[in-house]
């Protein structure tokens, strides 16, 4: 099994550069503690690229998720969407 505190590089995704702590905290996930660390770019307009393309991802996905389950509810109903044209 990886322990993932062994791994020694964590270069961004974009530029390849090793990425920096920005912040780190401990949340509460049920009963167990667990540490969550974020790490960015020390290139600000090369991190800014990312959270872009991240967020358009993310966009992208809760669409899809969205129309799905309106294609379940109208499958229920009887009801046709029409797709959107991109």
């Amino acid at each position: 099994m990886i322990n993932i505190m062994e791994i020694d590089t964590n270069p961004c995704i974009r530029c390849g550069k090793e990425r920096i702590k920005e912040k780190e905290q401990t949340v509460l996930l049920g009963v167990v503690k667990t540490r969550v660390t974020t790490y960015v770019c020390p290139d600000k307009e090369c991190q800014k690229h990312v959270d872009k393309s991240i967020a358009e991802k993310e966009e992208k996905k809760l669409a899809l998720i969205t129309r799905n389950q309106e294609r379940a509810n109208n499958r229920h109903t009887g009801q046709k969407i029409k797709s959107p044209k991109s």
